[in-house]
């Protein structure tokens, strides 16, 4: 029995790149790096199974999971802007902090709200 595996692209890949010839690129790029793995090629047939996929594809429920995380408190949301996170976010040698909002213990009613 041959293994496959599902490949799925984070965003619609026009977004994230907008010459189609990078994702073809990645496509082939899988197909060459599992040419002749034992138990993986099946000649005619691509290393993933079924079509490629886009997270784009699940955003209503990943925002329904997104919503039910915040309602069991064990989500926030997060207004720092994109310096500020940098910034808190630390490097390789300095430690980073958490965010002003994390620590505010908002009630889920209010995040939802904000989010």
């Amino acid at each position: 029995m041959a293994h496959r595996a599902l490949l799925r692209y984070p965003l619609l890949p026009s977004l994230v790149f907008p010459n189609p010839r990078y994702v073809t690129s990645i496509l082939e790029d899988v197909r060459w790096l599992m040419a002749g793995r034992p138990g993986i090629s099946v000649e005619g047939q691509d290393p993933w199974f079924g079509p490629v996929r886009h997270t784009s594809d699940y955003f209503d429920v990943l925002y329904q999971c997104a919503l039910s995380l915040i309602d069991q408190d064990q989500a926030y949301v997060d207004f720092l802007s994109a310096t500020e996170m940098a910034d808190y976010r630390g490097s390789l040698t300095v430690l980073g902090r958490n965010s002003p909002d994390r620590e505010l213990n908002r009630s889920p009613a209010e995040v939802s709200a904000k989010f």
